[in-house]
């Protein structure tokens, strides 16, 4: 033993943990992607939910302003207000938004109403088509009023003058409204996607 060569000690030991810790490392490139994609994709799926909702609720406040205003002529005005105050300063994101005669309380709009091309209300359906600029143009009250017939007026297609306030045959008016969410990631390769709600509700009574 005297003057023979000492072997080393630990030599595998060390060894063996450079080798893990490179498995480690590859492991940990192949998963990471997958966790980030992951956290990612549940960030917008919450986002997406939490902004159905807000459409939603747009959908049933604006709703709710035109049975409540009833046969005056500002009718859709106020109801545009409602909706674009619910979005705060995310209404420039609204596209569409439609008032129309509903068939029943579930009823869904014309498709002459919501067609991909359509930005103007189509004639022979009860239906006002608006847009995001009528939004940005809300207080202009002459771009929705122009007498008890509506006139020229946006909202002369279906006036609020002619839509029926009695007491067992009150018009279902609906409001439909169309809104373009954004990713905000940048996980997914499109633009974003559309989200579309309405809500219908029957034309509150007259009073006396």
């Amino acid at each position: 033993m005297a003057g023979g060569r000492r072997p080393r000690r630990g030599g595998a030991d060390r060894t063996g943990f450079g080798s893990e810790r490179g498995a480690i490392l590859v492991e940990l490139s192949i998963v990471m992607p997958l966790l980030i994609v992951l956290v990612l994709g549940i960030f917008e799926i919450t986002v997406a939910w939490g902004q159905d909702q807000t459409v939603v609720q747009a959908a049933r406040s604006g709703a709710r302003a035109v049975t409540q205003t009833g046969q005056e002529e500002r009718a859709d005005q106020v109801a545009l207000r409602s909706i674009k105050a619910t979005f705060d300063d995310r209404w420039t994101d609204v596209q569409r938004v439609v008032v129309y005669e509903a068939t029943s309380a579930g009823g869904a709009p014309p498709s002459a109403c919501i067609a991909a091309a359509v930005t103007v209300s189509p004639g022979g359906v009860n239906c006002n088509v608006y847009v995001n600029a009528d939004l940005a143009d809300v207080l202009n009250v002459s771009r929705f009023t122009d007498g008890p017939d509506c006139g020229s007026a946006k909202s002369s297609n279906w006036c609020p003058s002619v839509r029926d306030r009695g007491l067992n045959t009150g018009d279902w008016v609906g409001v439909w409204v169309e809104y373009d969410q954004p990713w905000l990631t940048g996980l997914f390769p499109i633009g974003g996607y559309t989200i579309t709600e309405r809500t219908v509700m029957r034309m509150e009574p007259r009073s006396g």
